[in-house]
């Protein structure tokens, strides 16, 4: 966001619509980390509050009713820029890098619980803004991100473990979203370097590299992500080009370009949001 906020909104992804108010989260952000769920509870963790602070707070709501965020907990180094998609496998969260210096941290929570995080293991490399997304047999994945290229790793999510190589993204980027359906994974959107209106998937239950799959409306970076498994649609919300309050959504088990779902609410810039879904 233009100047640090605390807003939370939702968004019916069956039905295409403009997103609604929950509540307020209690911390504000100027840009987000990530968000993740267990399918009754969504948490955000991390953020920037502004250019020369941090955040390490973790929040949750309840998806099935409105209202304020409540404190979780804490993450353990102050992560903020991890990444922008959901990493999680129902029961455990997880956030990977950080931002200034960028590390190879890999960090859980356990969403059902209230604490602080806990550390998982080590990426193959130092990174930030990076995407990521999960497989159902418990594969946490993280692509590209700055430094590091169109690097993919994975790792075990209910485990101590560090990252190994997947394979790689069709074209090096950072700073998208990325989402799944437990089967195929997508990486859409960039900061850099190129190709910000990218859409690219992978078979989570098997290694290999990215394929590209068609394009969003428009360019979007800074970008948030989330899926849902009854619809089989993926949503990108969000972005540092303009108009930042688009949402798109595509359906995640076909290759084509995605299509307008609405606007986030408000008028300010809005980018660098954290999202997750609550199915």
């Amino acid at each position: 966001f233009t100047g640090a906020k605390n807003y939370i909104q939702y968004i019916t992804i069956s039905s295409a619509g403009n997103a609604t108010d929950f509540g307020d989260l209690t911390y504000s952000n100027q840009q987000a980390g990530t968000g993740s769920s267990n399918g009754s509870r969504g948490v955000c963790m991390g953020g920037k509050v502004n250019n020369s602070a941090r955040s390490n707070a973790v929040d949750y709501i309840t998806f099935a009713s409105t209202g304020n965020g409540t404190d979780w907990g804490n993450l353990h180094d102050g992560a903020w820029l991890g990444n922008y998609g959901t990493i999680g496998n129902g029961t455990r969260g997880v956030m990977v890098g950080n931002y200034n210096p960028a590390t190879d941290t890999i960090q859980y929570i356990t969403i059902d619980t209230t604490g602080d995080a806990g550390d998982m293991g080590n990426l193959i490399g130092n990174k930030t803004d990076s995407y990521g997304c999960s497989g159902n047999n418990d594969r946490g994945i993280s692509a590209g991100g700055s430094p590091g290229g169109g690097v993919i790793e994975y790792f075990s999510i209910s485990t101590t473990n560090n990252g190994v190589d997947f394979g790689d993204l069709s074209d090096s980027g950072y700073g998208g979203a990325g989402c799944d359906n437990g089967i195929r994974g997508w990486f859409v959107g960039a900061r850099g370097p190129s190709n910000k209106d990218r859409m690219e998937y992978i078979t989570t239950g098997t290694l290999g590299n990215a394929t590209d799959a068609g394009n969003l409306t428009q360019d979007f970076q800074y970008c948030s992500g989330m899926a849902d498994q009854d619809t089989g649609r993926g949503i990108v919300a969000s972005s540092y080009e303009s108009p930042t309050d688009t949402i798109n959504y595509w359906t995640i088990t076909s290759t084509s370009n995605a299509t307008d779902f609405g606007n986030l609410l408000g008028t300010a810039d809005q980018y660098s949001t954290a999202g997750c879904s609550g199915t």
